[in-house]
């Protein structure tokens, strides 16, 4: 005889953006069963919503130190290609001009940029927000 059902669960559907992670999904968790449900992680950074409100940690390439990847929670696109977290450039390059003056351009992608290569869903929290 099997253990009862702990967890039913009908015609789930997960989505990042447009993107469908698992559709039409059916579970049955029996009683002392332990259940992973996976399959929201980092994904190419062309697959990153660009709707507004949209907000997605991104994996970002850096130069300096030279070629390092490293994360930035909570970022939001800025409607035009680039990317923000607390109101301030998370993408681009800084620079000098010909006058001396500090410059930032967020939207270069160039080898001397800080460039979003990948972004991932939010994860829930404790109780599921």
């Amino acid at each position: 005889m099997s253990a009862p059902a702990a967890i039913v669960l009908d015609d789930i559907e997960t989505r990042f953006g447009e993107r469908v992670i698992h559709q039409h999904l059916n579970l049955t968790v029996q009683q002392g069963e332990v259940l992973a449900l996976v399959g929201a992680g980092w994904q190419p950074i062309a697959e990153a919503p660009t709707e507004r409100g949209a907000t997605v940690d991104l994996w970002v390439r850096s130069p300096l130190p030279v070629g390092r990847g490293y994360r930035i929670a909570d970022c939001y696109p800025d409607g035009q290609g680039s990317w923000l977290h607390d109101g301030q450039w998370v993408t681009g390059r800084r620079f000098y001009d010909d006058d001396g003056d500090r410059c930032f351009d967020p939207y270069d992608t160039g080898p001397d940029a800080t460039v979003a290569t990948h972004c991932r869903p939010l994860p829930a929290g404790p109780d599921g927000e």
